[in-house]
């Protein structure tokens, strides 16, 4: 789609920014972790997010609208440990945007059952 956009387009774009992996802390065995990962548009038009997933059926993720230019808004994950034994976890977020110069972002969600 970007070859067919004009250079105005591109300027007025919008731009994902997300701050990088998300540190969600640590969670006793069986409890639920509630998190948040803040992403910002520094574009000018709306950002969409079209959709945000894990392939881990533990994270349940609420997706924002449409972030206006220069704002920030959060996305919801609660991870659910019932099925997950003590240690240390990594799991990736994929978030699909309208952002033209990098659609996908693949953030990495880490945190700890104790």
């Amino acid at each position: 789609r970007d070859s067919q956009m004009s250079v105005e387009e591109k300027q007025q774009a919008p731009i994902i920014e997300v701050a990088g992996d998300l540190n969600a802390g640590n969670v006793a065995a069986g409890k639920t972790l509630k998190c948040s990962l803040p992403i910002k548009n520094a574009g000018e038009n709306a950002l969409e997010v079209r959709r945000i997933y894990s392939t881990d059926k533990a994270l349940t993720i609420k997706q924002p609208k449409a972030v206006k230019s220069g704002k920030k808004a959060n996305v919801s994950i609660d991870i659910n440990t019932k099925a997950l034994p003590a240690g240390s976890y990594s799991r990736e977020v994929v978030i699909i945007t309208n952002d033209y110069a990098s659609p996908v972002k693949r953030v990495k969600v880490n945190f700890v059952i104790e």
